[in-house]
């Protein structure tokens, strides 16, 4: 059932691209996205061990597209994926209640619901968990493509041995970075289009995270969507103006 949710979630995405790109998707837009998904590195990796990101991929389509589910999306993705903070706060600072007051409703059921389920014992070894990741060399690995730890990687080739646990100062600037990485974003798109807005500012919260895998980044064809809409609107645009052009003429009988 798990992976039938995930097949499913992807196709809906795959749709949910042609739909943005075009306003009227066929059946042969959405094989070319889902071709495009497929071929994508890690994508098949991610859907044959059941992580739930093509899950993520939809709520973040939609969150960018969506104007009524915004905030509930956001909220839900929060509680999966902590780089999201910055997309809500980003959603917020624009629409305000609009946003803020669905996202903290679907975030204090959802910690609600946790809590009454699995109890306290179980967030704090979750904490721990997530502590210890950041603090551990392993987060170095050449497949963590997150754009934080890039000058980490860039001393290592350089001959820099970190040790097994790392200092506080880098889990320190990890979690810096994290947070002024996709404000950076936000304030360099700030007088974009709302929806653009949106998809860079997710999408930098994804690529600045400590931990991003490639597969993460497969929701960046929501701006490759975004972009080929403005692309096809101008060139029907042009289109129409040439036609406009063509001097009609009259055949006197």
């Amino acid at each position: 059932m798990q992976y039938v949710l995930i097949v499913l979630s992807f196709w809906y995405f795959a749709y949910l691209l042609s739909k943005i790109a075009t306003p009227n998707p066929t059946l042969k837009s959405v094989l070319l996205w889902g071709l495009a998904l497929a071929v994508t590195p890690k994508v098949y990796f991610c859907m044959g061990m059941g992580q739930v990101q093509p899950l993520l991929w939809v709520a973040f389509a939609l969150s960018v597209v969506s104007d009524r589910w915004r905030g509930v999306l956001l909220g839900v993705t929060l509680q999966i994926k902590t780089y999201a903070l910055i997309s809500l706060v980003c959603a917020a600072w624009k629409e305000r209640r609009a946003v803020v007051v669905p996202a903290l409703v679907v975030i204090g059921m959802g910690t609600a619901l946790g809590l009454a389920v699995c109890g306290w014992p179980k967030f704090l070894e979750w904490r721990l968990a997530l502590e210890y990741a950041l603090s551990n060399s392993e987060i170095l690995r050449a497949d963590n493509i997150s754009l934080s730890v890039l000058p980490l990687k860039v001393a290592i080739a350089l001959g820099w041995r970190p040790p097994v646990m790392l200092p506080l100062w880098i889990c320190a600037y990890l979690k810096l970075m994290s947070l002024t990485g996709p404000l950076a974003v936000w304030s360099a798109c700030r007088r974009m289009s709302t929806q653009k807005l949106y998809a860079w500012v997710g999408l930098a919260s994804m690529a600045f995270a400590p931990i991003c895998w490639a597969f993460y980044l497969t929701a960046g064809y929501v701006l490759v969507a975004l972009y080929l809409r403005d692309r096809l609107t101008s060139a029907e645009q042009t289109l129409q103006e040439k036609s406009a052009d063509i001097p009609t003429v009259t055949v006197a009988r």
